[in-house]
């Protein structure tokens, strides 16, 4: 779990809070970013608490949620006084069933024509905090009341099973999506609408941006390892970053563009060996015919003209 401006956020999978590795904190940005590992197949769920208040007057904090850079596939809570830790597993299809969030791995092909659309960010979970005013006001009349049938409209670059080629250098990577669907009890409303409906607003102008983010980079564990981004004993750094000392800003920055570098080289490198066993393969079932000697013609004429008298006595 990571904290930051008076609020943690972990992942879960499989009921298990995922270890962080790579953590860096940015004070000035109020950012925090980190890998944590994934296994395709697995369900996993966002939980986001409340430490303290820090003094701040804000009473209210709306979550922003972003699987694989896809903003708006699931509803935005609002954490409280009253509600200071909201747990997030899944996105409702229907009025009556949710989808579970999932981890999910991109499928390779050689072939260009089978290769699809690839979400923006792909291994991306961002939480954005943002404060808000949460206010209350007469509904309009004449507006229509009924639950929208919006649920069912999920984005189609995590619903969609997504392949990318095999020299891409994403293959091999692990991408959000949903499992299957699971029947909940109805949120429809119960009898006429209230006269008044809550909004929500930003706290002040300064608060129509997020005021504190969270990025966490999902790898399967051997990636993480090979990039030695995990190390083989279980244990996390965090580099903080504050306005005090801009020498380590500068050296923390150039480590962290290094590193993408090396990351880049080794997918590349990933994938050149993926695109050689592939081709290795394919020699194998396309062999060439054996090749066969062909014996020279005879041509006599080449050694005898015709009439000619060829005395044998001597032989």
């Amino acid at each position: 779990m990571v904290t930051q401006c008076g609020f943690s956020v972990t992942i879960h999978m499989g009921g298990v809070d995922l270890p962080e590795y790579g953590i860096e904190q940015n004070h000035a940005l109020n950012t925090t970013e980190c890998y944590v590992p994934s296994q395709a197949g697995k369900e996993y769920a966002v939980l986001i608490k409340r430490q303290g208040d820090n003094g701040s007057p804000v009473t209210h904090v709306k979550v922003k949620l972003y699987l694989d850079g896809v903003k708006d596939c699931v509803a935005r809570p609002v954490l409280s006084q009253n509600r200071r830790e909201i747990l997030i597993s899944s996105v409702r299809d229907t009025d009556t069933s949710v989808r579970p969030f999932l981890f999910d791995e991109l499928q390779t092909t050689d072939d260009n024509f089978q290769v699809t659309a690839v979400p923006a960010k792909p291994g991306c979970i961002r939480i954005e905090l943002q404060r808000i005013l949460l206010e209350t006001r007469r509904r309009q009349r004449g507006r229509n009341d009924k639950q929208s049938n919006s649920y069912s409209k999920l984005p189609e670059e995590l619903t969609n099973r997504v392949v990318v080629h095999e020299t891409h250098k994403k293959a091999g990577g692990i991408k959000s999506s949903f499992g299957p669907p699971r029947q909940t009890a109805s949120v429809a409303p119960i009898g006429p609408p209230s006269e008044y409906e809550h909004y929500t607003k930003p706290y002040s102008k300064e608060d129509e941006k997020p005021f504190v983010c969270f990025t966490f980079y999902h790898r399967t564990e051997a990636m993480l390892k090979a990039q030695g981004i995990m190390p083989h004993s279980r244990s996390s750094s965090v580099v903080e970053l504050s306005d005090g000392d801009l020498s380590d800003k500068e050296d923390i920055g150039n480590h962290n563009t290094r590193i993408r570098e090396l990351e880049e080289k080794q997918a590349q490198l990933d994938a050149e060996r993926i695109t050689l066993n592939s081709q290795i393969r394919k020699g194998k079932r396309k062999r060439s015919p054996a090749q066969v000697k062909e014996e020279e013609e005879l041509r006599p004429h080449r050694f005898f003209k015709p009439g000619e008298v060829v005395d044998m006595t001597h032989l």
